[in-house]
């Protein structure tokens, strides 16, 4: 049986991701559902054009709107739609780091987790596939939480972000594809029934390439990635951002998956609120994206998986676990999962800070009066959000 062959079953099987996750099977009935929904919010966003308030993660919804929680994924950030005990998760959050201080937060870091690393930590698939390996210099991938593809049998850098009995958002933490491994790429985006790409990089950053195109950009074009055929069906604008449409078929198989594709460029060498505004935005453009079906968010970044996109994903992550009223997992917990996963994750003082001042920008949006002090603390003067 050919490789095309064997990810067409995997499609109809369960996912050899975490905690038994199954994948989502699509004909092409529910692609032209899919489409039809698309078409349908293009109209409604023109109608809407001009208003800021959109039900995400990242803004508060117009006034009288109803709150929706999925799984844990935070969609609706107005104060008054959570549950008392997200109210208490979010005020004990804004206080605890606010009473830390910098000083305090960095701390935390060095004692916690700085020198974490995963009790079952191995590296023998990352060591024994380096051509595969973008940055070959960094262990930026470990055996504990590894994407697994054609039932095991194929490698690829990525991982597994975060404990799906906890928050319905799964996250694989990945590297930008090489030329060597784009096919490989584009078989876990089908495999896993990946909705979302999400690239946190520019193609060059500091006169070094990031990575090569690996996508069709113009309507009507199709690539083929060695069995994997790529072709791009439509863009749309999402919060100022470009969302490409792609459908992926490997080759000798029926029945295709739709995934939307964005990347986002502006981002600075060091965390601002301009960052941290980034970064709700790209959760905010998955959300938008995210409500039309289900299955894993695809994050890469300019360091494999193990900067902003590790950033970024930890903050999300921990934002949904506070509006759930989770009382068990801390902050470090939510990165010590993201260092199994990728042992150069939240790999500094600075990274963990960002992550500190994403969730309070987000948190602070919900209730500006009440963490208007405890936000200027440790994000400075808030004015230029609004």
């Amino acid at each position: 049986t050919s490789r095309c062959h064997a990810s067409c079953r995997q499609s109809e099987t369960s996912s050899p991701g975490p905690v038994g996750y199954r994948i989502p099977t699509f004909d092409y009935r529910t692609l032209l559902q899919i489409r039809r929904r698309l078409t349908q919010e293009d109209k409604e966003g023109e109608k809407d054009k001009g208003n800021k308030t959109t039900k995400t993660a990242a803004t508060a919804p117009k006034k009288g709107s109803k709150s929706k929680k999925r799984g844990g994924t935070v969609e609706d950030s107005k104060d008054s739609n959570w549950s008392d005990e997200g109210k208490r998760n979010a005020a004990k959050f804004m206080r605890t780091y606010a009473d830390l201080g910098i000083d305090g937060i960095k701390a935390e870091y060095r004692e916690k987790i700085e020198s974490y690393k995963s009790p079952s930590y191995s590296d023998a698939a990352y060591k024994a596939n380096m051509a595969k390996n973008r940055h070959k210099h960094l262990t930026t991938l470990s055996d504990d939480l590894r994407v697994s593809m054609d039932e095991g049998k194929r490698y690829i850098n990525a991982s597994w972000l975060y404990d799906k009995t906890k928050v319905h958002r799964q996250y694989i933490l990945t590297q930008t594809p090489l030329e060597s491994t784009m096919e490989d790429f584009w078989t876990m985006v089908f495999e896993h029934k990946v909705i979302v790409v999400a690239i946190l990089c520019d193609n060059q950053e500091n006169g070094q390439e990031i990575m090569p195109d690996f996508w069709p950009t113009k309507p009507g074009d199709f690539k083929n990635y060695g069995n994997m055929a790529v072709s791009f069906k439509k863009s749309e604008e999402i919060a100022k951002e470009i969302v490409t449409q792609l459908e992926v078929l490997p080759e000798g198989c029926s029945n295709s998956h739709l995934v939307c594709i964005v990347q986002f460029k502006a981002w600075g060498e060091t965390f601002t609120q301009s960052m941290g505004r980034n970064l709700l935005k790209v959760i905010r453009v998955i959300a938008k994206v995210e409500g039309l079906t289900a299955g894993p968010i695809a994050v890469m970044d300019e360091l494999s998986g193990i900067s902003r996109a590790s950033i970024m994903c930890c903050a999300d992550v921990y934002s949904a676990l506070i509006y759930k009223g989770d009382k068990q997992a801390t902050l470090p917990d939510v990165c010590k999962w993201a260092r199994k996963a990728r042992p150069g994750a939240v790999k500094s003082e600075d990274d963990y800070l960002s992550i500190i001042k994403t969730i309070m920008e987000y948190l602070y949006r919900t209730n500006q009066e009440k963490f208007a002090e405890q936000f200027q603390k440790i994000c400075g003067n808030p004015e230029d959000l609004n």
